[in-house]
């Protein structure tokens, strides 16, 4: 469920909360996590700040989506819907939120959601064809088109090949990176570093396991001129 913070109970904790001098604590709603912000400069930029758990247990008491003004009052929250959230983003060219939610924490199936400027839940997406979803990156490109990136494991023949100092061998499970681009929920792109980029490409300080080679480890994707 949605939650909006309403602007005069914020300002009545305010003023309670400077009588007794402290500066970092901010006031929440029930069941939203206590926090301290901590502003080590002070500016006049009207700017917001958007919070996300990185990765939380699915017993963890913290698993919202916040967005914090510029003094680190609380705006918006989100965290009934989801075992866990991530990624809460801003696209200002569409005007649009972005976020990663996972309802089963068995299968790691994460998808992307889309949000308008009134947190009001438009559009979701999660690729396809086998890759899981890497939650750390969803674009929405200048066409609208959505970019999600993911992993997929294949079984390639590495025989005579060394690894850091270890020898490859026949079969090992290599860990490729995916980028899928989406047109109205039609896959149109589909991009994975196996086809393109050899695992003997792989940086030796980087480490080597026979049984998962995640020789290529992508955690973001930005739209370029091509």
């Amino acid at each position: 469920m949605i939650k909006i913070i309403p602007a005069y109970l914020l300002l009545a904790v305010i003023t309670i909360t400077e009588l007794v001098g402290q500066n970092f604590n901010r006031p929440v709603p029930s069941g939203f996590p206590k926090y301290e912000f901590r502003q080590s400069f002070s500016s006049s930029m009207e700017s917001n700040y958007l919070m996300a758990p990185v990765y939380p247990t699915p017993t963890s008491s913290f698993r919202h989506l916040s967005i914090m003004d510029e003094n680190g009052y609380l705006k918006w929250y989100d965290g009934d819907s989801f075992l866990a959230y991530g990624n809460l983003e801003y696209h200002p060219e569409h005007e649009l939120f972005s976020y990663s939610g996972l309802n089963d924490d068995t299968t790691f199936l994460w998808k992307f959601y889309v949000m308008d400027m009134a947190f009001n839940l438009i559009d979701s997406v999660i690729p396809v064809g086998g890759p899981i979803t890497d939650s750390h990156e969803f674009r929405i490109l200048e066409n609208g088109n959505y970019l999600v990136v993911g992993i997929v494991n294949t079984y390639e023949d590495l025989t005579g090949y060394i690894f850091d100092g270890v020898p490859g061998g026949n079969p090992i499970s290599v860990r490729s990176f995916v980028i899928q681009e989406f047109e109205n929920g039609n896959l149109v792109f589909d991009w994975k570093s196996i086809d393109h980029i050899h695992p003997e490409e792989f940086i030796d300080s980087y480490n080597f396991y026979l049984g998962n080679f995640d020789y290529v480890h992508g955690n973001s994707v930005e739209e370029d001129v091509d």
